[in-house]
């Protein structure tokens, strides 16, 4: 099983050596390195291009001629790969020694599988640990752990995305069910919903990776207090709801298309559901009476808890509305 490390760069010279260096201590190496670099102006190349007098892999580079946002640069890295098993790396993380061969050995432990992710240890910006887990942070637990298989994975993560792409690795064989990858959508959350409901996705509960956090990180972990939230919310609108509906939408027009599976009738309806649910959510008005009678009827239909975060999701419209 050949493995294919995907990283996409973006002005990244401030962490980059230090997940280089990790990839370098694997105790098993990949047998090629794919970076895309999305028009960076800072020393990211020449980093690159110190690896390769002492990688003993190959490294490919393109960097593009236009910006072309993490979403698209993860596309066009996870295309040119060419081994069977393509790992997904940020430019600002740690890679534990073991990550890629214990992730391998998960891949291939079962036929179904398409892939597998791991926990992560979240640390600092100079990878001092916070005395926390990235799927405890998130809320995967144990409970929900063993509850990802088979349509328990794809029912979890309709709900929130538990996966994050820097501990993911999957089968080159779906590349061509994954690609493209729709611009609305974060590139791992889209992988991670279009495997479960292909493939086995195996979570792995070793912390494989320390994820990093500082201020310039894209997505991250956000400490939000509980003022900040009810602010969040109230700058969202109806619009925010609908958008995450198109994005349902469109997982569900690649799951149905053909050559994807012979019978997707039981998973396009538990999308049609969560669709419906969002199209619900963003009718609610403020000075009408559907501000109650809509979050109602979400809450006796169970919509609230299969496809948002339950009473909270439920009190966030009561109180807060559009």
């Amino acid at each position: 099983m050949k493995v294919s490390v995907a990283l996409c760069t973006f002005n990244g010279e401030r962490y980059l050596k230090d997940q280089l260096d990790s990839i370098l201590q694997q105790t098993v190496m990949p047998d090629e390195l794919i970076v895309c670099d999305d028009c960076s102006t800072d020393n990211s190349m020449n980093i690159i291009d110190s690896l390769r007098n002492v990688a003993p892999f190959r490294i490919r580079v393109c960097v593009n001629k236009r910006q072309i946002g993490s979403t698209k640069n993860f596309e066009q890295a996870i295309s040119k790969c060419e081994g069977d098993l393509i790992f997904l790396s940020d430019q600002d993380d740690w890679w534990n020694p073991e990550k890629i061969e214990i992730t391998a050995k998960t891949c291939r432990g079962n036929i179904m599988n398409g892939g597998a992710f791991s926990d992560a240890n979240i640390v600092d910006e100079n990878l001092q640990p916070l005395n926390k887990t990235l799927w405890n942070t998130v809320g995967f637990s144990p409970k929900q752990q063993n509850k990802f298989s088979g349509r328990g994975a794809i029912e979890i993560l309709l709900k929130q995305n538990v996966v994050t792409g820097a501990t993911l690795a999957f089968s080159a064989k779906y590349k061509n069910y994954l690609l493209p990858i729709p611009e609305i959508w974060v590139h791992d959350a889209w992988i991670a919903l279009l495997l479960a409901c292909r493939s086995n996705l195996q979570c792995i509960p070793t912390p494989l990776i320390k994820y990093r956090q500082h201020h310039c990180q894209q997505i991250g972990i956000k400490n939000y207090s509980f003022r900040q939230r009810i602010d969040e919310a109230k700058r969202n609108n109806r619009n925010t709801y609908l958008m995450e509906a198109e994005r349902y939408r469109l997982a569900g027009s690649r799951i149905e298309s053909p050559g994807w599976l012979s019978d997707t009738s039981d998973i396009s309806a538990i999308i049609e559901e969560k669709i419906n649910h969002l199209q619900k959510r963003s009718s609610i008005d403020n000075y009408k009476i559907n501000r109650l009678t809509i979050p109602l009827s979400e809450l006796f239909k169970g919509r609230y808890h299969h496809y948002s975060f339950g009473w909270k999701s439920f009190m966030k419209d009561i109180i807060i509305g559009h």
